[in-house]
């Protein structure tokens, strides 16, 4: 499955109210934010990966085929509800590379550390509607590990070019929104404190610190 198929995935379904008490069994959905930080750390990992109870979606869909275009191999299975990744063992394919993240806010915040992982340029845009969205803070936290981000419309949001070496030294950031800058520090050869200034970016911190867990990644708080 690819961006291609969203109108299927994205169809409305109709609801109609039962008239008799019901007794079901329900599936629910996946997560997309677990399914969206899931896929990325199973990109960077060696080997194969799979994932189960996965959530398709718009934002799911649009991670998979930006990974793929990244020389990560991602096989989709719908009705299994997985995702199957071989991973670039923390090497994604050399730019120059041009990705749409289309409306999916979350792989737009995901995807420049990932970039910041590579070699050569790689430029990230989006819908007008996400260039309206603003990601400085992500911006200076990869300025601080010594990533160049330019803005290439002179705002503070997309498009934007990513330029790297592969990250490597320990840097404390900033101390401004550190919840979007968690994503992307697995891969620093040395350890990076984040300071977290309240509970609810304590309590958001655990889904990324949860999957990174699940690679056999150490992160303690």
């Amino acid at each position: 499955m690819t961006v291609g198929d969203l109108d299927e995935v994205s169809s409305a379904v109709e609801i109609v109210a039962s008239a008799a008490s019901m007794d079901a069994v329900i599936r629910p959905p996946g997560s997309k934010s677990i399914t969206n930080r899931a896929l990325l750390v199973a990109a960077l990992a060696r080997g194969e990966s799979t994932l189960t109870d996965a959530l398709y979606s718009d934002d799911t869909l649009v991670m998979a085929e930006a990974l793929s275009s990244l020389g990560m191999r991602v096989e989709t299975d719908a009705e299994e509800r997985t995702f199957t990744v071989t991973g670039c063992d923390g090497k994604p394919a050399p730019g120059p590379a041009v990705v749409s993240v289309g409306h999916a806010g979350t792989v737009a915040r995901f995807l420049p550390p990932l970039f910041a992982l590579g070699s050569g340029s790689y430029d990230l845009d989006g819908s007008p509607r996400m260039r309206e969205r603003p990601i400085a803070p992500l911006v200076r936290a990869l300025h601080t590990l010594g990533v160049t981000v330019t803005h290439l419309d002179g705002r503070d949001g997309l498009p934007v070019r990513v330029r790297s070496p592969r990250l490597r030294r320990a840097v404390r950031p900033h101390r401004d929104r550190p919840a979007r800058r968690r994503h992307g520090r697995p891969m620093v050869l040395e350890p990076v404190r984040l300071p977290l200034r309240s509970l609810a970016a304590s309590r958001s911190a655990s889904v990324p610190l949860n999957e990174c867990a699940r690679f056999a990644l150490i992160a303690r708080r």
